[in-house]
């Protein structure tokens, strides 16, 4: 044991043992200090990464900088098919949103969709994601390549779907409903939810109540007899020309004739006058008012529910075949015979050429778009004001519609009710479904081939040239 230390030499110990603990404790804290600094500076890294994405912000690896991301939203049918995103399946599409998917978190560049199922055609499109922005693809639907087809009927040559089932024209040229004959050979109007049917066959018109037939009403005698009661001078040359639903009950008619426009109740027979005069050049139903455009381009405005009637000038040129307006009535769109579109805005009273060579042409349900079908068999889509949806167009923006396989004339044209970024269209004896998207390629579906005639309703009927009526299920 080495003797106890006294004195200096202890001093001196203790000091050094002081200056070692100093060291060692220095040591210590230096190594703490690091640390802390380390676990803040991968706090403050992480924490800022986090906020960043939240933010919507991510780091471009091309250009090492900082952008901030955009969105993906896509709503399909069916909705169990794939979802691939640059060739890459998306873990979006496995379905839990009820109402479309939406990818987030998105480099702002270019990227390629496609939605696939076996049976199906599949979508496939180029879309460009924006930062800060939603870049979506609405209502997109997949067309089976072949759908489930029933043959309701055969030997018929035209068809029309009523509330009491449908009505038939066959190989004879007979009408008939249930089996049952019908007056005339000509349906001049019917409806899907209605039982009454008019037709004719010339000059005679009748009116059907098809729970009934037996007792179909002759139109033309009816309306003779009723204006020849009036106080009017001459009616032997009164003829009807042309029929409409009033819009307050199918019982009631609304008649365009030789002298003027009346409406025709059929349960009470009472004949009221709603512009007396010659017929008009055209003439259609928007909403309570009747509007009618004669040859002197007066435009008459009537509303059925007050009986009140005003008039302007149509300032076009040429016959008005056709007559349409916005429900507000604020945009009058007239075809003239020679094909030319013209769009009348009733405020303002300016008149503008929407495009020539016109066949036919058709509103959207929101009427911000005007489907445009041509003689030539080509298709266009006219935004009448400015427009946000998937995309934004600008007033008078034309866009070319893709119909493939091309047609050399369109018979019908009608926007797809449910789907109104889809317009089906009978031409050349097809029936198509064509995409109502400015951005290529547009979607463009055959349904049916070797087709005379269809209806639309939730499933898709069909004409065959062979006779034979057919539905097919392409809606899911």
């Amino acid at each position: 044991m080495p003797p106890f230390t006294t004195g200096p030499a202890r001093q001196q110990l203790f000091a050094q043992g002081r200056k070692m603990r100093y060291r060692n404790s220095t040591v210590h804290h230096r190594h703490r200090k690091l640390l802390f600094y380390a676990f803040a500076g991968v706090f403050i890294i992480v924490s800022a990464y986090l906020i960043m994405t939240l933010r919507g912000w991510v780091i471009d690896p091309k250009g090492f900088r900082i952008v901030e991301t955009g969105s993906l939203f896509i709503d399909y049918k069916p909705t169990d098919a794939a979802l691939l995103i640059d060739g890459a399946l998306s873990d979006a599409a496995s379905g839990f949103m009820k109402n479309g998917v939406l990818v987030g978190n998105l480099l702002p560049k270019q990227y390629v969709l496609r939605i696939e199922k076996p049976g199906y055609e599949p979508w496939e499109k180029t879309l460009t994601v924006r930062s800060g922005e939603v870049t979506a693809a609405s209502h997109v639907n997949l067309w089976p390549i072949e759908a489930p087809e029933t043959t309701l009927l055969t030997g018929n040559s035209a068809f029309w779907l009523t509330d009491a089932g449908l009505v038939v024209k066959d190989s004879r040229g007979t009408l008939r409903a249930g089996g049952r004959a019908l007056k005339g050979h000509e349906v001049v109007l019917s409806d899907q939810n209605s039982a009454y049917l008019v037709t004719r066959d010339g000059p005679t018109f009748y009116f059907t109540d098809l729970d009934n037939p037996e007792s179909a009403l002759n139109l033309s005698e009816l309306f003779k007899s009723l204006l020849g009661r009036s106080e009017r001078p001459s009616t032997t040359t009164a003829a009807l020309a042309a029929a409409d639903w009033h819009p307050f009950s199918r019982g009631v008619l609304i008649l365009h004739t030789s002298v003027g426009i009346f409406s025709l109740d059929t349960r009470r027979i009472e004949l009221q006058t709603i512009a007396p005069g010659s017929a008009p050049e055209a003439a259609t139903l928007i909403g309570n008012t009747l509007l009618s455009v004669d040859k002197a381009h007066t435009l008459m405005s009537a509303n059925l529910l007050t009986r009140t009637a005003a008039t302007a000038t149509l300032t076009i040129s040429g016959t008005v075949a056709r007559l349409d307006a916005t429900e507000d009535l604020n945009t009058i769109l007239a075809l003239t015979g020679d094909g030319t579109l013209y769009r009348s805005d009733r405020a303002d009273g300016t008149v503008e050429l929407i495009s020539r060579n016109v066949s036919d042409f058709v509103l959207s349900p929101e009427e911000r778009r005007l489907a445009v079908a041509h003689a030539d068999g080509t298709l266009e889509l006219v935004y009448l004001d400015a427009y946000v949806g998937d995309t934004r167009e600008a007033p008078g923006t034309h866009v070319p519609l893709g119909l493939e396989p091309r047609v050399t004339k369109i018979e019908k044209l009608e926007w797809m009710r449910g789907f109104s970024t889809y317009l089906i269209v009978l031409g050349d004896g097809r029936v198509t479904a064509v995409e109502t998207d400015s951005r290529e390629p547009q979607q463009s579906s055959v349904l049916a081939e070797d087709v005379t005639g269809y209806a639309l309703e939730s499933e898709l009927f069909v004409l065959k040239k062979n006779g034979n009526l057919v539905s097919l299920d392409i809606v899911k």
